[in-house]
């Protein structure tokens, strides 16, 4: 699970005061409300693919070391078997 990953989109999508629909509106146009159900489970449960992940990282202005900061620090967390602190 990513969950620091997950919960440093997520603040970072409060913080400038971005709507999961705005954001999705932004990664798909396309298909909004496909979009905005998956950014939302990611943002509740982890749970991503790739390309989603960089389009919403693109869409939020989130660098690539960043997120491999926070990926390195959620596999830390599940090899000791704890949650986010």
């Amino acid at each position: 699970m990513n969950e620091h990953v997950a919960n440093y989109f997520r603040e970072r999508r409060r913080q400038i005061g971005m709507s999961l629909h705005a954001l999705a509106l932004a990664v798909a146009p396309d298909n909004v409300r496909k979009t905005a159900g998956r950014i939302g489970r990611f943002e509740a449960e982890g749970i991503i693919r790739e390309e989603l992940l960089a389009a919403v990282a693109d869409a939020l202005e989130i660098d690539l070391p960043v997120i491999e900061d926070l990926m390195v620090r959620d596999r830390g967390a599940a090899e000791r078997g704890s949650t986010v602190s």
